[in-house]
């Protein structure tokens, strides 16, 4: 599997996978995804080079994240350092058919990679699960990772 950026080809098959996993979460009584949201913001994502996908052989789209400069509940992270640059977590997802393989937890750790990469912070409050890090997530993430924690 790779991870890369996204670019405009990769439109159609990431709002297909998306499409999918709205439905399953849907079924799964999880509405906090819809028609207009994450999908619309991914031609604005891909155009500022901040939408990352995992794909597989033949480009199969495994799971894709947006990693942003700005998030409606930014002012919900406390951070020591209120100048440094801080990235965050939106629309994090994978693919029905990768589900339950660790996709999420592998993408969450390239997120964190990434955003040192990027000389911005992790949050100091993150928690391991599983192997998992979660660093500051939106809060829509962070109702998806409640739901299945269950």
């Amino acid at each position: 599997m790779n991870l890369r950026l996204a670019n405009i080809s990769d439109l159609p098959k990431l709002k297909a996978v998306y499409g999918n996993i709205i439905d399953n979460m849907n079924r799964n009584n999880i509405s906090i995804w819809d028609d207009i949201y994450p999908c619309e913001f991914f031609s604005d994502d891909i155009e500022n080079n901040r939408l990352y996908l995992l794909v597989e052989e033949h480009d199969i789209i495994v799971a894709a994240f947006a990693l942003c400069e700005s998030n409606a509940g930014e002012g919900y992270v406390k951070w020591e350092n209120t100048h440094s640059k801080a990235l965050y977590l939106d629309r994090l997802g994978v693919n029905v058919d990768y589900s339950r393989q660790g996709i999420g937890s592998m993408m969450l750790k390239h997120a964190i990679m990434l955003t040192k990469q990027k000389n911005a912070l992790v949050h100091p409050a993150r928690q391991q699960r599983k192997g998992a890090v979660a660093a500051a997530l939106s809060d829509q993430n962070r109702v998806i990772l409640a739901k299945f924690k269950k």
